[in-house]
């Protein structure tokens, strides 16, 4: 995994296909990055490791979901990555990790934490309405609380593209469903 030689022509290529509306979403996200750049000091990875569950909790309830099912060598992309938080997750249960964000800046912090934690993951540059992954590549797509930021249609459509008909297959949304 890592990143190609490639890249930064893909996400200018990327870049230069963005919607107004996605050009709005990466301007906030540039500047929500400084914020999350200083809040990265510790990595809290009581969600995978913890044997007690917080039900009630959202978040928890998704990774209950998830961790119900072996990711160890399971391709798993999570689509708007943002920071990273759950690819540092998925790649300390053993999951071969991919993450992708429309924001360079959220992409590059999530670089620099997943180096200092020692974790090898994929992290790319891309909106979710355009992912530029081979057809049933995933045998994972996490969708965590991206929805109310993406087109819906267009991104669920990719979403379906690039996951996998059998095996942990599926695309997992922000309320611990699967929904495919």
């Amino acid at each position: 995994m890592g990143t190609g030689n490639n890249e930064k022509a893909n996400e200018i290529r990327s870049a230069t296909l963005l919607t107004e509306r996605q050009r709005r979403e990466v301007h906030f996200h540039a500047e929500y990055a400084i914020q999350c750049a200083a809040d990265y000091h510790r990595i809290d990875y009581d969600i995978v490791e913890s044997k007690k569950r917080r039900w009630w909790n959202q978040a928890w309830s998704m990774y209950t979901a998830l961790l119900s099912e072996p990711l160890v060598d399971k391709r798993v992309l999570a689509v708007g990555c943002g920071a990273g938080a759950d690819c540092f997750q998925l790649a300390k249960v053993g999951a071969l990790t991919y993450g992708c964000d429309i924001s360079p800046e959220m992409v590059e912090i999530a670089r620099t934490v997943a180096s200092r934690e020692g974790l090898d993951i994929d992290f790319r540059v891309m909106p979710a309405e355009l992912l530029t992954y081979p057809d049933r590549y995933f045998d994972v797509v996490l969708v965590h609380d991206i929805l109310h930021h993406v087109d819906i249609p267009r991104t669920l459509a990719e979403l379906l593209r690039v996951a996998k008909n059998s095996g942990v297959s599926g695309i997992l949304c922000d309320s611990g469903q699967l929904i495919y």
